[in-house]
């Protein structure tokens, strides 16, 4: 599979973890949705780069009258861990322990 094929499954893949997260009654905030290729956060052959990766941060989707909550410690473990277990039906990459946040495709032996 070509690197362009593999962004573009990706993205479907995207797209499916979001309706699921979504249904959870979890919202998100994407952070590092593409790294440039001289960034100088995380790895230097990062899928960042190369679009075949995402970090998301979790909300609880907020009632009319409170305010959007991150999710941290145990509350964001669990909810990636029933995540990464969806994603893991997708075919995404293997978790990366302690980084939880992160959803990628593996290329090259990077994930």
């Amino acid at each position: 599979m070509t690197l362009g094929q593999k962004q573009e499954k990706f993205a479907r893949m995207i797209m499916l973890l979001m309706l699921h997260l979504y249904s959870l009654g979890y919202s998100m905030r994407g952070g590092h949705w593409l790294r440039c290729h001289d960034c100088r956060i995380g790895k230097k052959n990062s899928n960042h780069k190369i679009k075949l990766a995402f970090d998301i941060n979790l909300t609880l989707a907020p009632s009319h009258d409170v305010r959007p909550r991150l999710l941290t410690g145990t509350a964001a473990q669990k909810a990636h861990t029933i995540l990464h277990n969806y994603w893991d039906t997708l075919g995404g990459a293997r978790r990366i322990p302690h980084d939880l946040n992160h959803y990628s495709l593996e290329h090259n032996g990077m994930r």
